[in-house]
């Protein structure tokens, strides 16, 4: 992975920054503490994997920011990738994953989205095409700030499991989990088909009582078929006079339904008669009165050119009022316009003589505001002279404040840390105690797990038996349609042989063909003459009733099966909520397993706590009463013994100045006693200014009342010919000479609403005028339509006589029907019942047979499959951590050790050497077991042992700077070796911070050691705040922290 560009907003210390990584194949990132070095390193993991130093999410955006942004673009292999995660204040953090598809400029790269819905799905995208974790990058190409131990700190289990990841081993994990899954399938598989032969060779003990139950069930079966066939005979003779019958009683209900249909279309026919005198009546009183409508019509027409002529006097009436009222108001809205702007000048007038007033009253405290000023410019040059004072005192203060806190700090994390490791003490020890209690609940769990497994074996069973029965009853329903298929056929023939006794008489000629395709009879070759023909049908008759016999069988057979599937889910889902606890017990063994393998880890780091210990207790008692200087610390980060004495030089610089702060909060209290006359000097130039406007503005509000007084008596003067006064009084003229009266003209319009009555009878003697005529007609054809309904009725009469009568002459065969139906049903069930035992004997029979051939073949699967088992039991043994992977990582640790004493020699100037140690012999190994059997007295590890000039020792007991070369030589080493590596993506390399622990020559063999190695990869990026080491570098990234956030430069 090779940085391209980093574009930050509001993330950590940067509000806005861009930084193009061209040209900086090894560069450094400088600049003081705190600027913001390790969060442009923290943005790149951050952006790829989500993961900081922040504590929660929403730390990593910038103070008083709402969004933290970070757009990463980097190059993976042949391909440029680009990331950016976005996180908002208390929401759900966005990431966007994308690829460049066209790779020329970068300021013009496009890029085509790889993002999935959701943000986990994103990452798993990014995890599965970097094919490289946090963990994994961390513990190989990123030495982060404060954990470049990060490798050596843990376990030989992680390192082993960190190794492999590097490596792409994960894929044989996968392999070997595969293999051990189809070893337990197969291992299944062969115990059930070991059960089901015993099972089935039990079964083939029946064969020969099952043949003769079978010979009699069949000779029961052809006497009931013989019975049934006679009753058959006999009712279909039954069913054909019962049919006469039933048509003969269906034309009886059809006579007495069309009688009463004739009965009420008379009736009807009399209604309607009626209907029409009464309608002739109403049309010979209207027209009586034809004399009178007309009067009425007259008088209606000489009220509507009265109302007419008054509707216009009425418009005009309206018109003039409506201006009278509206000349009203007008009038009265000046008048009051006006007096409302009187009544404000005045108001105004008496406000500006109070203010006056209020302001003569202000200006005669002139005197005795200037004797105070006087007073308050002496306390001021009083307070400027210790303010001076003041100015030299408080860095002096400030610096001895900070010693102090910094004496704290540096107590508060020797007490810290001497607390750290004391309870890590403690921990450890009852940590060690309960192993004994961890390897029981450990037995306990692995035996549970065992019986749980065996149980899951079984549960495969019970599937496999349901999918088998599953099938079973897909081929009954593929038989049973295939019967349905061929009854249907059958009943097809069977309908066109039956609709003609005889082939000489018959006129169908679809069965005419039908028989010239046959030529000859199908059973005897002879031709199909009226003999033939019977035989022919009585032998699709016996077809059809076996069909349907076998057809039953078949449904009572699904049935039972859909019963043993029902029972085989109900098992199937016990034993689901049975195994329910397995994963759970398995992920708890495993943490269990870590635990042990902790505890060892924890008793061998006891001896190196107690020596620390033993150092912290001595310099905190030195602290805290004096003495002999201890040895000095690394933690503490500068000597205690300056820090005391450059305290008690500032006590003698601020004893000798001579300041106290309690005088200089006196004269600044007597100061903001007289800053009262500041505010009275202002009040009086104010008041003085204000009273000469107010002086200015009398005159025109004197002129602007004279003014509305003579406006007003204008617009009330009825002699003035534009005042509104005179304009209403000629309005009033003109009402009086138009001589309107309302009501009068509301009379007019009552006495024409109540003569609108005249223009519906007007109407109703014109529509009957013309009605009169066609209802002579209608009434003539009602009389005809009345004689013929009559004669209808007498007809159906004479029918229901004729039909009834033959009726009598026929006896009902219901009775016979009954007991003869019920006879065929009985025989009907006895040989379903003999049908379903024949099948159900035939099918075991049947059953019994295959059942015989599948014992073979099973015989030969079970052998296959124990020779399956044993291969893959093989494959699971070689592809897991102690096969293929652990021979690659065999393979790697000689590299990797020569390479780290390489660099590390380099380092050390040859002090240091260091082995990785990848077998050891278990704490429980037996003399025996060292002598005769060491393969299995010794178990896989990777410990890393570490010596020096006076022999090897634990790594917790080398100094700092010691320790940090150690750390980089094996990372250093580590990824060197995977970048040289074919198809690994290991390109970058960052080193953050861990120079300060290093001397100048120890500096420079850092720097000569990063140079050598650089050649190998992509981008080497280190981070310091030492001056001296990024003049070493040719490209740096300066780094500075401003108010508005940190800013970097790029210098090439």
């Amino acid at each position: 992975m090779i940085p391209e560009q980093l574009i930050l907003k509001n993330f950590l210390s940067y509000r806005e920054a861009t930084l193009h990584f061209g040209g900086l194949q090894t560069a450094c990132i400088c600049g003081a503490n705190g600027a913001g070095k390790s969060s442009l390193l923290e943005a790149m993991a951050w952006a790829i994997w989500g993961k900081s130093r922040a504590s929660t999410e929403d730390d990593v955006i910038f103070a008083g920011e709402t969004e933290a942004t970070v757009n990463f673009t980097f190059r993976f292999g042949h391909e440029v990738y680009r990331v950016i995660r976005t996180r908002r204040l208390g929401q759900t953090t966005a990431l966007e994953f994308q690829m460049a598809i066209d790779e020329g400029d970068p300021d013009q790269w496009a890029f085509r989205s790889l993002t999935e819905r959701g943000s986990r799905a994103t990452q798993a995208a990014i995890l599965q095409r970097l094919r490289l974790d946090y963990d994994t990058f961390v513990n190989s190409a990123y030495l982060r700030q404060g954990r470049a131990d990060e490798f050596m700190l843990k376990t030989p289990a992680d390192r082993k499991d960190i190794l492999a990841d590097l490596l792409k081993l994960g894929q044989y994990d996968d392999l070997a989990e595969q293999a051990r899954e189809r070893s337990k399938l197969l291992k299944g598989e062969a115990k059930q088909l070991e059960e089901s032969i015993q099972s089935q060779e039990q079964k083939l003990a029946d064969r020969t009582s099952l043949a003769q139950e079978l010979a009699t069930v069949e000779q029961q079966l052809k006497m009931l078929r013989g019975d049934r066939q006679k009753a058959e005979t006999r009712l279909e003779q039954l069913r054909s006079i019962a049919v006469q019958r039933q048509t003969q009683q269906q034309q009886l209900q059809w006579i007495q339904q069309q009688q009463q249909t004739v009965h009420q279309e008379l009736e009807r026919l009399a209604q309607e008669g009626q209907r029409l005198a009464q309608r002739q009546a109403e049309i010979d009183r209207t027209l009586a009165a034809q004399t009178e409508i007309e009067a009425g019509i007259q008088q209606l027409q000489q009220w509507q050119r009265e109302d007419e002529i008054l509707g216009q006097k009425s418009q005009q009436y309206h018109q003039w009022t409506t201006e009278r009222n509206r000349q009203q108001q007008s009038l009265d809205r000046e008048v009051n316009r006006l007096e409302n702007e009187q009544r404000t000048l005045h108001s105004r007038l008496q406000d500006l003589a109070q203010q006056e007033q209020e302001l003569h009253s202000i200006l005669n405290q002139r005197s005795e505001v200037e004797s105070a000023a006087t007073q308050w410019q002496t306390a001021r040059h009083h307070l400027n002279q210790l303010e001076q004072m003041q100015t030299q005192a408080a860095p002096l203060v400030q610096r001895r404040q900070q010693l102090i806190q910094e004496g704290d700090r540096v107590r508060s994390r020797l007490v810290a840390r001497l607390e750290e490791l004391q309870n890590l003490q403690q921990r450890a020890m009852a940590s060690v105690a309960r192993r004994p209690q961890l390897i029981q609940q450990w037995e306990q769990i692995d035996q549970r797990i065992q019986a749980l497994e065996n149980r899951k074996v079984y549960q495969d069973r019970v599937q496999e038996k349901g999918t088998e029965r599953k099938g079973f009853i897909d081929r009954l329903t593929g038989m049973r349609l295939d019967l349905e298929n061929q009854l249907a056929k059958l009943t097809e023939k069977m309908t066109l042989l039956a609709e003609q006794p005889a082939i000489q008489k018959s006129q169908n000629q679809e069965i005419h063909e039908i028989l010239e395709d046959y030529g000859a009879c199908p059973l005897c070759d002879q031709p199909l003459d009226q003999h033939h023909l019977e035989r022919v049908q009585a032998k699709q008759k016996l077809e059809e009733t076996e069909l349907r016999d076998r057809l039953w069988v078949l449904q009572e057979q699904l049935a039972l099966t859909e019963r043993e599937i029902q029972i085989l889910r109900q098992e199937y889902r016990d034993l689901k909520q049975e195994l329910q606890p397995l994963n759970s017990l398995i992920e708890e063994r495993g943490k269990l397993q870590e635990q042990l393998q902790t505890l060892e880890q924890e008793q061998i780091s006891l001896a190196a706590q107690e020596a620390t210990i033993a150092q912290l207790t001595a310099t905190l008692d030195w602290f805290d009463r004096g003495g002999s200087v201890p040895e000095p610390l690394p933690e503490l980060g500068r000597s205690l013994p300056d820090l005391r004495h450059e305290l008690a030089e500032l006590d003698d610089r601020l004893t000798a100045l001579n300041f106290d702060d309690r005088n200089l909060a006196l004269a600044r209290a007597e100061v903001d006693r007289w800053r009262w006359v500041e505010l009275k000097q202002h009040e009086l130039n104010q008041a003085q200014r204000k009273l000469e406007q107010l002086q200015q503005r009398r005159p025109d509000l004197l002129a602007e009342r004279d003014r509305l007084q003579k406006t007003l008596t204008s617009h009330l003067d009825p002699a003035e010919p534009t005042s509104l006064t005179a304009q209403l009084a000629l309005i009033n003229q003109q009402l009086t000479a138009l001589n309107y009266q309302p009501d009068h003209h509301e009379q007019v319009r009552a006495k024409l609403r109540s003569a609108q009555g005249w223009l519906a009878r007007a109407e109703t003697l014109r529509q009957c005028q013309q009605e009169a005529p066609q209802l002579l007609d209608r009434q003539r054809q009602l009389a005809q339509a009345q004689q013929s309904q009559t004669e209808t009725q007498n007809q159906l009469a004479k029918q229901w006589t004729e039909v009834q009568s033959q009726l009598a002459n026929q006896p009902d065969p219901s009775q016979d029907l009954q007991q003869l139906d019920a006879q065929l049903n009985d025989l009907q069930r006895a040989i379903e019942s003999t049908v379903a035992k024949q099948a159900q004997l035939s099918q075991q029979q049947e059953f019994l047979q295959q059942l015989a051939e599948q014992i073979g073949r099973d015989r030969q699967q079970l052998q296959q499959k124990h020779h399956q088992q044993r291969v893959y039991d093989e494959l699971a043994k070689a592809f897991g951590k102690n096969g293929i992977q652990a021979l690659a990582i065999e393979t790697l640790l000689p590299q990797l050790e020569a390479e780290a004493n390489r660099i590390l020699s380099q380092l050390s100037a040859n002090q240091l050497h260091i082995n990785f140690v990848t077998q050891r012999l278990k704490k429980t190994a037996t003399k025996r077991q060292k002598a005769t059997d060491l393969a299995s007295a010794t178990i896989e590890t990777l410990e890393i042992q570490i010596a020096d000039a006076q022999g090897t020792r634990p790594y917790e007991t080398y100094s700092g700077g010691e320790s940090f070369r150690i750390n980089f030589a094996i990372r250093l080493a580590l990824s060197r070796l995977l970048a040289q590596r074919s198809g690994t993506a290991l390109q970058l390399l960052i080193i953050d911070e861990g120079f300060g622990t290093q001397d100048d020559a120890g500096r420079d063999r850092l720097v000569a050691a990063i140079n050598a190695i650089a050649p190998d990869f992509g981008c080497i990026l280190t981070v310091t705040h030492i001056p001296q080491l990024k003049e070493a570098f040719t490209a740096r990234i300066e780094v500075q922290k401003t108010a508005e956030g940190s800013k970097l430069a790029v210098f090439l």
